[in-house]
């Protein structure tokens, strides 16, 4: 076997890229088609100084929420920019757990909901990023009915601005129409850390959210929320999901939110849930035992025009897609289809543990090296997986080719202290 000559890192492509016609629906419900170059200068500064505080990690004090959310100018920009940005790591997620295909989302027929309908919660919904890219990857899967019309798909958005109310109620309604997906919408106006810290949350979720989720969406949320709410909101989700549910979390490639995230996974996985994606298990987030760690994936993608301008205005680069998902699901009694739960090993396959890759492949001095979450010896660690170049073999040739968020199967490797090792013997398997 020759030795493999290595390039550069791989980065998957993203699932979804956005057509003509759905780029039409966006432009077409946010007044772009006839944008102006002052006006498109204008935006793109808005778009740079929102970018700004983001990867400060926090944006829930000075009031940034607020300016992006009720001042016009801001909120097209954010719109135009991070909406189309954002919505292919949606999709993605989506796809990569079929969570798509209705059953792995809707509860048994013994519990009280028709089987023919789906219910989505998005919690901070902004202008309908979130709903917008499940819509999208939902429109040509959901099972249809005996009658073979399509499930209906209806949706709760809140957000505490009115504005990003009105932009996602025309985006939704438009893609709606545009992907002819049959439901009902609902826009809450209403502050999510005074929901979150209502003394009664049953009462929130009763009376004013309503009941009955099989998905709810928290995209992009946690950054701009207060300590106070970040640590009772395990508990207030505890309260408002039903037995089964699924939790869909996403928040920037960045230090203090994807910790953050991490941090409420490790508080619901305490209260019993699981974890779907992409952790390879329920056990304690190795990535927060050091402060400068954290996870995120990393996607390639095609920006659209109005991304790569604002980009060449500001100097920015959004080239790639860089987020921290987290998907979970309440324990009870769930029809998830043939979704498994990560980390889950069949209990009669002794031909070696999945891990789930968690950095691009590094070239060092004669090997190549690369991070993996996973068991180790019966604790959850990360821990570095090493090939030697003269050690590539017809076993384990796809190592170079790993990029991040994979999910590998590895035989007969030198499981040391500190380094996963593999020899020519040892065999790499890609989970497709």
């Amino acid at each position: 076997m020759s030795r493999h000559k290595f390039k550069k890192p791989n980065v998957r492509p993203a699932t979804f890229t956005w057509t003509p016609e759905l780029l039409e629906v966006v432009t077409g419900e946010l007044g772009l088609e006839h944008i102006s170059p002052h006006e498109l200068e204008q935006a793109a500064h808005a778009v740079k100084k929102l970018s700004d505080r983001f990867l400060e990690g926090s944006v829930s004090k000075g009031g940034i929420s607020e300016i992006y959310g009720d001042d016009p100018a801001h909120l097209m920009a954010y719109s135009a920019y991070f909406l189309l940005a954002n919505v292919p790591k949606i999709v993605e997620v989506i796809h990569n757990l079929s969570l798509s295909e209705k059953d792995n989302l809707s509860p048994n027929d013994s519990q009280e909901k028709s089987t023919d309908s789906l219910k989505i919660l998005d919690l901070g919904t902004g202008p309908g990023t979130a709903v917008i890219g499940t819509l999208i990857a939902m429109a040509e899967s959901v099972n249809s009915n005996k009658t073979g019309q399509k499930a209906r798909i209806n949706v709760t958005a809140v957000d505490h601005s009115q504005r990003f109310l009105s932009s996602a109620e025309r985006l939704i309604s438009a893609f709606r129409d545009h992907l002819k997906l049959p439901g009902e919408s609902r826009f809450l106006k209403n502050d999510l850390v005074k929901l979150m810290e209502c003394k009664n949350p049953r009462v929130v979720l009763n009376q004013v959210l309503g009941t009955g989720y099989d998905l709810i969406i928290l995209s992009n949320a946690l950054a701009e929320l207060p300590e106070t709410t970040l640590e009772i909101m395990p508990g207030t989700l505890e309260l408002w999901m039903k037995p089964g549910a699924t939790l869909f979390m996403m928040e920037p490639a960045q230090r203090v939110p994807g910790r953050r995230l991490l941090a409420i996974r490790d508080r619901l996985c305490e209260m019993g849930w699981h974890v779907r994606y992409p952790c390879p298990g329920n056990a304690p987030c190795p990535a927060l035992k050091r402060p400068r760690d954290w996870c995120h994936h990393r996607l390639k993608w095609q920006p659209p025009y109005l991304v790569k301008r604002m980009d060449e205005l500001t100097g920015m680069h959004k080239n790639l897609l860089n987020f921290s998902p987290v998907v979970m699901t309440k324990p009870g009694e769930c029809s998830t289809g043939n979704v498994a739960v990560d980390g889950q090993e069949d209990e009669n396959d002794t031909t070696g543990k999945w891990y789930r890759v968690v950095s691009e492949v590094r070239p060092q001095k004669g090997k190549l090296e690369v991070t993996l979450c996973g068991e180790f010896d019966s604790e959850t660690a990360m821990k570095i997986c090493q090939l030697e170049n003269k050690r590539v073999s017809r076993y384990n040739n796809l190592f170079p080719e790993l990029a991040r968020y994979d999910r590998i199967r590895i035989e007969n490797a030198d499981n040391r202290k500190e380094r996963l090792i593999l020899s020519e013997t040892s065999r790499l398997t890609l989970d497709d």
